[in-house]
């Protein structure tokens, strides 16, 4: 790789573009799980009281069965939210990383930067 303050501007330029659009896949992600989680909430919840008459620890597994499909797509919206943020921190590291070896690379030019 050919270090040199315009090579590292240019990174830097590209993890903050990336992490942009980061934020709105997080953001969707979220939206997708709060809505599977509601939606798995409100099925349990009537599932539960459907079981009227059974004894409670029927009534749970009954309830537990009745709701699998949504408790599947809740996991796998909830899986989807925490790789989204998963990569979102790995992006900031990066991002850290780069602006430690720009300064490196700065100083090695001999590059003084103006605020």
């Amino acid at each position: 790789m050919d270090w040199n303050p315009v090579t590292v501007e240019n990174m830097l330029w590209e993890l903050k573009e990336r992490i942009a659009k980061g934020v709105l896949v997080v953001d969707r992600a979220l939206e997708d799980f709060d809505a599977a989680d509601e939606v798995f909430v409100l099925a349990e919840a009537r599932a539960y009281l459907e079981c009227d008459g059974y004894p409670a620890h029927e009534r749970k597994y009954r309830t537990a069965l009745a709701v699998a499909e949504e408790r599947k797509a809740r996991r796998i919206a909830e899986r989807a939210y925490k790789k989204s943020m998963n990569n979102m921190t790995a992006l900031r590291n990066g991002l850290e990383a780069m602006r430690s070896i720009g300064a490196g690379v700065r100083e090695s030019f001999g590059v003084v930067g103006e605020k």
